[in-house]
């Protein structure tokens, strides 16, 4: 039996996605078990979701024109907010 390393798998199924065959012909062709290829698909699919999660902020500066302070003067209720919508469907407002 012929194991393979992590990085060995990761070339395998980088060379798979790139052919743009189905999971299943890619590994019949390579005579690769199917079983052990979508176990090293999902694990480095599971990889790449968790990275994606990483939360990464950046400093947003307001710098207000004399007409929007003149308009939060007049109207000191009304408040100018900045909306952020994330991929994930939260809201976040924040007041400027």
């Amino acid at each position: 039996m012929n194991i393979l390393s992590e990085s060995e798998w990761k070339s395998i199924v980088d060379d798979w996605q790139k052919s743009g065959l189905p999971q299943s012909e890619y590994a019949r062709n390579n005579k690769i078990n199917p079983n052990r290829m979508g176990y090293w698909v999902r694990k480095f699919r599971r990889k790449k979701a968790e990275s994606d999660h990483n939360v990464n902020f950046v400093e947003i500066h307001s710098d207000q024109s004399e007409e929007v302070k003149k308009y939060h003067h007049k109207y000191p209720a009304t408040t100018a907010k900045l909306v952020v919508m994330t991929s994930y469907g939260a809201r976040i407002e924040v007041p400027l």
